[in-house]
């Protein structure tokens, strides 16, 4: 209710009035005013017809279904009609505006609509310039990318160094004032691999001495030998003018993209000599490890820094550790690795479980009559005498997929380092029993030098390797054993891995044999000569490391 006091300090109203009001519930988008299109801005010259047209039109969200009319407020003498099609009571409606004005001045109108829920638009207003003085509005072009200015340039092949690129426009340009990014592209997968923002001061640089040109970061994590992709926004260069109408208005730069490639990298050289083996090695081939770091098959022949971009190292063709193998009568090939040593599974251990980061291949052939293809006999030579006899191993191991021990791997078996490998030992006489006594390990391809290193995971039958764990078969008579397979920090051409095991056959069922003995644990070393039922021997198997 309202009431009336007679001043503040009166407290007893000298009238009152109820106050009543009404309110009307409705859905969301009946509340949704049209939008309506109204030119902000022209220009005329006295006694010239001008005309116009203003649009109205319902918004998306809106649930009204068609504009009922358009009312304006307008000089004197402003003609205002529908558009045929587009009267009242449609989703759009349009009206023309027309007008002859006769005095320099700025004419304002203003336009409004309402639609069939009842709801009205805000007013929105436009301005006639109108002067005897000629206006030519010109049309100012947005600023267009210049990509074979830009660096790097439109399909080249890029290989420089540059900290910064250029983005290249056709006119000067400013900094946009809203987000806009130049993104480099992979092409094929699309990546993004990093992009840059027009907002951000301390990244992009907009020139001053050169406002035509805009500066970036030169991206990292470009491969090389590959196509690339510049992709440009809409609007990252501006450039600000005002209209004849006094308003701010810019132009935006449109959308490009462009592609360019990278340079293949440089790939390692190798110079077979008459005499010699020459490597010369980009840094960037070898992650750029350290020189000091990398060797051949024999680790004494280590490679040297030459300059800041390149490695070399040179060795004679039987020098440090080289293979040779002869190809036919007049053709050798010599072959030798340049590789890292990864970290050994403990201090001093000639194995190790990660994998080498650079396995490098190096190959000559040669061809013609070399050192290789000339021997000799001397005369006070003695001639050998043979002596041949045969026999049979009383043993053999065998490696399987699994705990289960049921499906056995045949051949060499190729495996991955740090993976579970699972060994069982087998008597070759049935019903024998057998044990593990020892197992050891050794590169079948060696360095034919000091470093070639034997590994022993299994002594006096215990494991002595951390991962490695022995238990009896299903039957009691065999032995198996697990292991995670590894590889030698030093080897020649290839990385295979030689197995040999010591094992004990035995009459099963006898508690004081060896068989028994190893079978119970407790590391215990041989202190007493065989049984008459208990023989030694080897078995052997190969492992590739891949």
């Amino acid at each position: 209710m309202i009431e009336d006091f007679e001043d503040k300090t009166y407290s007893k109203a000298k009238s009152t009035v109820p106050f009543q009001f009404l309110l009307k519930v409705t859905a969301p988008g009946s509340c949704v005013a049209p939008i309506i299109d109204v030119e902000k801005c022209s220009l005329g010259e006295p006694g010239e017809l001008w005309s116009t047209e203003v649009t109205a039109s319902l918004q998306e969200d809106s649930d009204a279904t068609t504009i009922t009319e358009i009312q304006g407020s307008y000089p004197k003498g402003m003609r205002v009609e529908y558009v045929s099609g587009y009267g009242p009571n449609n989703a759009i409606v349009k009206v023309r505006v027309t007008f002859r004005p006769m005095k320099e001045r700025t004419y304002v109108y203003s336009f409004t609509a309402t639609d069939n829920n009842g709801v009205q638009s805000n007013p929105t207003s436009g301005r006639l310039r109108v002067s005897s003085k000629f206006f030519q509005q010109v049309a100012v072009e947005p600023p267009a990318i210049l990509p074979h200015l830009s660096t790097p340039a439109i399909n080249t092949v890029y290989d420089g160094n540059e900290e910064m690129w250029i983005l290249k426009f056709d006119s000067p340009v400013t900094r946009p004032e809203r987000k806009s990014f130049i993104r480099i592209r992979e092409i094929g997968s699309n990546k993004v691999i990093t992009k840059y923002n027009a907002l951000d001061p301390n990244v992009v640089k907009f020139s001053t001495t050169d406002p035509t040109v805009v500066h970036y970061p030169a991206p990292e994590g470009l491969a090389g030998g590959k196509a690339y992709l510049v992709d440009v926004d809409r609007g990252f260069g501006v450039i600000n003018f005002k209209t004849p109408c006094g308003d701010s208005a810019s132009a935006a730069s449109d959308h490009t993209i462009y592609r360019f490639d990278t340079a293949k990298p440089p790939q390692p050289e190798v110079e077979c000599g008459d005499s010699y083996i020459k490597v010369r090695i980009p840094k960037s081939k070898v992650k750029n490890i350290p020189a000091s770091k990398l060797h051949l098959h024999d680790p004494r022949c280590k490679v040297k820094q030459v300059n800041a971009d390149y490695y070399e190292i040179k060795f004679a063709y039987d020098e440090c550790g080289t293979t040779i193998k002869k190809v036919s009568k007049t053709k050798t090939r010599f072959f030798n690795t340049i590789r890292d040593d990864p970290k050994p599974i403990f201090k001093g251990a000639p194995v190790t479980r990660e994998k080498h980061k650079i396995e490098m291949k190096i190959i000559c052939e040669m061809k013609g009559l070399g050192v290789s293809d000339v021997y000799f006999k001397p005369a006070a030579a003695l001639k050998p005498k043979k002596y041949k006899a045969t026999g049979e191993f009383q043993t053999y191991l065998r490696m399987y997929e699994d705990s289960t021990f049921s499906k056995q791997i045949s051949g060499t078996a190729a495996v991955e380092l740090k993976e579970k490998l699972y060994f069982a030992a087998h008597a070759t006489t049935p019903g024998k029993e057998v044990a593990i006594e020892s197992c050891r390990a050794m590169a079948k391809h060696g360095t034919c030098t000091e470093n070639d290193k034997k590994y022993t995971f299994i002594k006096d039958g215990c494991a002595v390797d951390s991962t490695a764990s022995i238990s009896s078969d299903f039957t009691g008579l065999g032995h198996n054993f697990l292991i995670d397979s590894f590889g030698f920090l030093q080897y020649g051409l290839t990385n295979e891995i030689l197995v040999k095991c010591k094992m004990v056959t035995c009459d099963p069922g006898v508690n004081d044999s060896r068989c028994s003995e190893l079978k119970r644990g407790g590391c215990v070393p041989r202190s007493r000569r065989s049984l008459s039922f208990e023989k030694e021997t080897d078995a052997f198997m190969t492992l590739t490391i891949e």
